[in-house]
């Protein structure tokens, strides 16, 4: 018994000893490590895993409550939920998965876990060992649109190569009609000429082994409907989702073979007869250029230093006075283009450039050339063509001129529209509101007859020396008043009838509006009427615009003892601008959109129709209202009335314009 006691006490000494090593090394390490029970109840986090996270320390994420997962993305929780409860039930499960977990910040960090059953102070337990892949994939994801763009064919495949990944590209040079045709295969062998698999099978071979082989070199692809096409190989190994492979460059060299087995036979012909040779270039529409690069002298075609802009020079072989052609713009381009070709970045060159005559003309060309090398790669003779493209830019760009101006029109017509839409739905509105009006002003009235009477019946019998109970009736009495302002004013927005029109005297017409006017005490109205217009519009609907608008501008004084309201009137284009200023603290710009739609007030009491009505009645008569101006200054309204010849609506003119 002693004895088994003894050894118990020595297992756990070395249990708790293992631990103690084990905690030591996870402090230490620079990977993230958390144990948790069963339950998901955190047992230990090291340093390294609270740096992931954004937290100070292990203390802080043990301290967490985890009943709400705290550390993991809401997107993740029941996925790693389902893993958890089939590792308690005993069926298998991944022991490498990756999540998105939630920093300390709320930032997003993406983590790799690798998860394993442990026993953590004698209790059943889970380690997860984990690394911060955020970078990886964002890094991977940068690297998908870069390639999924390139016009180069990349593939990323694995050691046996398996295709991994394709772009775009990679699936057009082979024929097939997207890339997850080219993913679908068991090996991108098939997408090789039987000729050459051997071969590269043996660069690979090779590279494995630990010694030099081509990492750049030529094969034929085999296409889908079985033609073949040169292609250019550049291989090299990346590391892709944790594990080793081979990221495949293919350039597709069908237009550079073209080229090439073009200039064999120009050099062929060249060799046959110099006459037939320049007889055929004479002949030719593109201008010719050879230019051998060990001897350094250069042959330009007489249809080449036609396209360049020589006159009576036509025979000359000067380099600089050919490069001197190019617009200064376009120089650096040029020479950054020639040299990535000779340098073996760029299989072809291929330039487009403008160039200056001796007659002042400016051209587009479009100059290309290939390289011919030694062994070595190095260029040793390079030719190639310029043509005229002066049309086809001139197209281009009226091209792009006819767009832009289709998509104005686009625009103009949408916010057309737009403006009908609304005018429509206006139009809805309002006649909603007749309807309304009409039910509740029927309603209302006959109540609040009876209320009126029955106040009538109570002053009578009131005491003459209550004066509590004669205040109380007068504050009913002016409720009352109040409401029935309320039911006309919407009876009156409901059924503006159609304007009666004559020809009247505007300034004269505002004058005796203005002398109808009764502000309260403080409040000055001044008159600056001097638009000598003569306007077709009902006098009466003016009026009642007039009227609204001053009101408006009125009640825009209330918080103050004093106050001032301009009104002015100028000619304006064939009609007529009237302003109505007041120096009141201005509309909020908020407020400022909504002033002119029925129903809408600042005010605690009243139904806001005046300024709708206001709109109403211009607009009826062909004219606007707005507000050009608003702020701590007070606020300007604009009215602009046609003259008798123009009663289309447009937009006002500026104030005091003649």
């Amino acid at each position: 018994m002693d004895r088994e006691t003894t050894r118990d006490r020595g297992e756990l000494d070395r249990l708790r000893q293992s631990e103690h090593s084990y905690r030591n090394l996870a402090e230490r390490s620079i990977q993230g490590f958390l144990v948790h029970d069963e339950a998901g109840r955190p047992l230990y986090a090291n340093p390294a895993f609270a740096r992931m996270l954004r937290y100070d320390s292990p203390a802080e994420i043990l301290a967490l409550d985890f009943s709400a997962d705290p550390l993991v993305a809401g997107h993740e929780r029941e996925r790693l939920a389902r893993i958890a409860r089939a590792r308690l039930d005993g069926e298998p499960v991944p022991s490498e998965y990756e999540f998105d977990a939630l920093a300390r910040d709320g930032a997003v960090r993406r983590l790799r876990a690798q998860v394993a059953p442990i026993e953590w102070q004698g209790q059943p337990a889970v380690l997860a060992a984990m690394v911060d892949v955020t970078e990886q994939r964002a890094a991977e994801e940068r690297f998908r649109a870069l390639v999924e763009g390139s016009i180069h064919g990349i593939a990323i495949l694995d050691l046996e190569w398996r295709p991994l990944f394709v772009n775009e590209a990679y699936a057009e040079l082979f024929g097939y009609d997207s890339p997850a045709e080219i993913l679908a295969l068991d090996s991108i062998e098939r997408l090789i000429d039987p000729a050459d698999v051997e071969r590269m099978r043996s660069y690979a071979r090779t590279r494995g082994a630990g010694r030099a082989a081509p990492e750049i070199y030529e094969f034929r692809g085999l296409c889908r409907d079985g033609t073949r096409r040169p292609l250019l190989n550049a291989s090299h190994s990346v590391e892709w989702h944790g594990q080793l492979a081979l990221q495949v460059t293919l350039t597709d060299l069908t237009e550079l073979r073209v080229a090439e087995r073009a200039l064999r036979e120009s050099r062929r012909r060249l060799a046959r007869s110099e006459e037939r040779y320049a007889l055929a270039v004479r002949g030719s529409t593109d201008g010719i250029w050879d230019w051998d690069i060990e001897r350094g002298t250069i042959y330009y075609s007489p249809r080449l230093l036609e396209l360049l802009g020589f006159g009576a020079e036509r025979e000359t072989q000067d380099e600089s006075k050919v490069l001197g052609r190019i617009n200064a713009d376009d120089r650096d381009g040029y020479r950054r283009a020639l040299v990535a070709h000779l340098r073996g970045e760029a299989d072809v060159f291929r330039c487009e450039f403008r160039v200056h005559g001796d007659d002042g003309a400016v051209r587009w060309v479009l100059d290309r050339g290939v390289a011919l090398r030694d062994a070595s790669g190095r260029a040793y003779r390079m030719a190639g063509s310029v043509v005229d493209i002066t049309e086809q830019r001139r197209v281009e760009d009226e091209l792009a001129r006819h767009r832009e101006r289709l998509e104005e029109l686009v625009a103009e017509r949408t916010d057309a529209l737009r403006t009908a839409q609304a005018d429509l739905l206006r139009a809805e509105r309002l006649a909603t509101l007749g309807e309304l009006t009409a039910a509740v002003s029927h309603e209302l009235r006959n109540p609040l007859g009876t209320i009126h009477a029955s106040l009538e019946s109570l002053r009578r019998r009131s005491s003459a020396g209550d004066t509590s109970g004669q205040r109380a009736l007068e504050r009913i009495e002016r409720s009352i008043a109040r409401c029935v302002k309320v039911i006309e004013d919407l009876l009156g927005y409901a059924r503006l009838r159609e304007p009666v029109r004559r020809l009247v005297g505007l300034d004269e017409a505002i004058a005796q509006v203005l002398e109808r006017c009764s502000p309260r005490r403080g409040v000055a109205i001044e008159a600056d009427l001097a638009s000598a217009a003569v306007v077709s519009i009902d006098e009466e609907l003016v009026e009642i615009a007039l009227q609204n608008v001053l009101r408006n501008a009125e009640q825009a004084l209330e918080s103050r003892s004093e106050g001032r309201i301009e009104v002015r009137t100028r000619g304006d284009d064939g009609g007529a601008v009237v302003t109505i200023s007041d120096d009141g603290p201005g509309i909020e710009p908020d407020t400022r959109e909504r002033i002119f739609e029925p129903l809408f007030s600042t005010r605690s009491f009243g139904v806001g129709l005046g300024l709708p009505v206001a709109r109403h009645i211009l607009e009826q008569h062909g004219g606007r209202i707005d507000v050009p101006t608003s702020g701590p200054w007070g606020t300007t309204m604009r009215l602009w009335l046609p003259g008798p010849d123009d009663q289309a609506p447009r937009e006002p003119g500026r104030p005091g314009s003649r």
